[in-house]
């Protein structure tokens, strides 16, 4: 160090240096240089660096977010398919094969009947679908699964199929 004598703030800075680096902050260094080591050697083993370019493009192009979007909305529907709303689907889809069935095996005038209450529930379902504004596009599709009023919409729509069951039950007998 006497070579470095012109320069006094150097050798403040590198006996600074001296000063901090103790052994746990050495092995602390060492264990992060392997780490990153071992890391790069597993991206450059598995190809990962193939991928790197194409996530890069996806995180410039916003499709990266888009995706991010897609899975909380999957993760959303998920939530909202409790077992008592998963057993009334259920229900729902069984009773209308039931449904077509005696449509299939019943007489004429009892089939006509069923589809009259049918399209009398159906229309107003939709008398009341018309009403409300519709936006297009995965951030509609977002704004709408965790908007409460959809879920409330979703707990009515599960409402009428149970009752659109009970009332096509009753014409059946």
């Amino acid at each position: 160090m006497s070579k470095l004598t012109g320069t006094p703030e150097l050798i403040e800075v590198l006996q600074a240096a001296q000063d901090a680096s103790s052994d746990e902050l050495i092995a602390r260094l060492s264990t992060s240089l392997a780490e990153t080591l071992e890391l790069l050697d597993q991206v450059n083993q598995s190809e990962l660096k193939k991928a790197i370019p194409i996530l890069s493009n996806m995180a410039s192009n916003g499709d990266l977010d888009r995706l991010y979007a897609i899975s909380r909305v999957i993760e959303s529907a998920q939530d909202m398919m409790t077992d008592e709303v998963t057993q009334r689907l259920a229900g729902f889809v069984a009773d209308s094969v039931d449904l077509l069935d005696r449509l299939n095996q019943s007489s004429l005038l009892a089939t006509l009947e069923r589809f009259t209450v049918f399209l009398d529930k159906l229309d107003s379902f939709n008398q009341q679908a018309e009403k409300q504004e519709v936006q297009g596009g995965m951030t509609g599709a977002w704004r709408m699964l965790t908007d409460p009023h959809t879920q409330q919409t979703m707990r009515w729509l599960s409402d009428v199929a149970h009752a659109f069951r009970e009332s096509s039950q009753k014409v059946i007998k």
